[in-house]
């Protein structure tokens, strides 16, 4: 889906730009040693604490109507 995105819109990445994106995104950091805390902000599989568990609390926080207990701004 990423390399189509990218085609489709006529964006010029190296080919290693795409790969270390795609390891960003599956979480599997095998094409990189430092910064490996990047590889968690995605797909975190140590604690599953990841961007898309924040999103879903503060939306769902908000569809409830219920005040979310974290700052998601920060």
């Amino acid at each position: 889906m990423l390399e189509d995105l990218i085609d489709d819109n006529h964006i010029d990445l190296e080919k290693e730009d795409v790969n270390s994106i795609k390891s960003l995104i599956l979480g599997n950091p095998k094409h990189s040693e430092e910064k490996k805390f990047l590889f968690d902000i995605v797909a975190n599989y140590r604690n599953s604490v990841d961007v898309d568990k924040f999103d879903y609390l503060a939306r769902d926080s908000y569809n409830l109507g219920i005040k979310s207990s974290y700052d998601h701004s920060r």
